[in-house]
């Protein structure tokens, strides 16, 4: 067992091979309860310390969003091998505001933003509004809480939205303006931090002003959902990665007046540093619906969210998959996850490839779309700015400005 650099300095330790913690303290929290910062430690009283586990757990407060600063301090105890941890922290404020912007090809300039109040009663709970307006209008209010149930450790999300947006894909001979209400609940376990399972229940009324592609004979289609998902995320930062994996498979049964539909859904993105703190990037997506899918759930394929190079809904379905690359190199660039410093400028390229297509027609080999680009991400802690420019080697190609990494 490895020792940590620290406890060689400390008197009394300096021969030990194992060091056992005997307590943990914390200082700083004013408004975080001590014991919603302990249970995230893989540290506990009674059990060795190691240099492996102390950057582990720093790197887990850092990244649960919380917390802004952190200092372990090891400190020695009168019996030889038994050390006690000081955890020194500073918290974020609670509020917080992070804008959005992008652009499409389709859709045209969108912007709006996240207001976050965090850390709700001092146990991380925390609610968030989110706003969008241009080519698209979104308003959303989420209260999470990621832990609660002592031992069980149980999560819940809950969501009230509204969309409106018009549906100006070639594949429906009419553009026609779409409307959504509903609300969404998720409850689950997190048998441990990289790993959650839970439930997802649903309602939502749509309205459309060409009736003929609602399904119910009503003047809007109303649907429940239930379903099951399950997420892997071992990724250092989020928001912009520089190891990890991310896994998000999920499957849905919606059901309305005049059909039900059934959604399978996976996401793989995985993320390898690369020597000179280069990162290599990839993502794998695919979607597939099932039973009656109405016009306004057809998958589209295209677009600075999707294959970079190719007009937004070149191609439609009921069938989606996808794949992307980027090899993602530092121009000037400091990163330090477990100290909480994201500051800089990366250059990017990439490799897009994609497919959508109707279950009924089968799939074809020019169905399959390929682009390639270059771009400059700007990053500012949680901030990221991305500039791409894709092609397909035809004519011009498409420029995507946004405030979030593709994946």
């Amino acid at each position: 067992m490895r020792l940590i650099p620290a406890l060689l300095l400390i008197p009394g330790c300096i021969f030990a091979e194992t060091i056992i913690l005997d307590r943990i303290a914390v200082f700083g929290n004013h408004v975080t309860h001590t014991g919603v910062i302990l249970r995230e430690l893989e540290l506990q009283p009674g059990r060795p310390v190691t240099d492996s586990i102390m950057i582990s757990d720093r790197s887990w407060l850092i990244r649960s969003d919380f917390l802004k600063k952190i200092d372990f301090q090891l400190k020695p105890s009168i019996q030889k091998d038994i050390c006690a941890l000081l955890l020194v922290v500073q918290e974020k404020g609670h509020w917080s505001f992070m804008p959005s912007f992008h652009t499409d090809d389709l859709f045209g300039m969108t912007g709006g933003g996240t207001l976050k109040y965090r850390n709700l009663s001092g146990r991380r709970q925390q609610l968030r509004l989110n706003t969008e307006t241009g080519g698209k209008t979104r308003i959303g209010l989420t209260w999470s809480d990621p832990w609660f149930g002592g031992s069980w450790r149980l999560f819940s999300q809950a969501t009230v939205y509204y969309l409106k947006m018009p549906y100006p894909y070639p594949d429906y001979p009419d553009e026609f303006t779409e409307t959504i209400r509903g609300g969404e609940l998720l409850l689950g376990r997190q048998p441990g931090r990289t790993v959650q399972i839970g439930l997802r229940l649903c309602r939502e009324e749509l309205r459309s002003t060409d009736r003929a592609v609602l399904v119910s004979d009503s003047r809007s289609d109303l649907r429940t959902g239930t379903g099951l998902f399950m997420k892997i995320d071992t990724r250092d930062w989020p928001a912009y990665p520089g190891s990890g994996l991310f896994v998000h498979t999920g499957l849905d049964h919606f059901h309305f007046k005049g059909g039900h539909t059934e959604q399978g859904i996976m996401n793989i993105r995985a993320f390898f540093p690369v020597r000179s703190s280069n990162i290599l990037a990839v993502q794998i997506f695919a979607r597939a619906l099932a039973g009656t899918v109405p016009v306004y759930d057809r998958l589209h394929l295209g677009g600075g969210d999707m294959v970079r190079g190719i007009p937004t809904g070149t191609l439609a379905g009921n069938r989606l998959v996808m794949a992307n690359m980027e090899y993602r190199f530092p121009i000037m660039y400091e990163r330090h996850f477990e100290e909480n410093l994201h500051v800089g400028y990366a250059g990017v390229l990439f490799l897009d490839i994609g497919s959508a297509w109707f279950s009924e027609s089968g799939w074809d080999t020019r169905d399959l779309r390929c682009a390639v680009g270059v771009g400059v991400h700007a990053l500012w802690d949680d901030y990221v700015i991305r500039g791409e420019y894709g092609t397909r080697g035809k004519g011009w190609g498409f420029i995507k400005i946004g405030t979030n990494a593709h994946f």
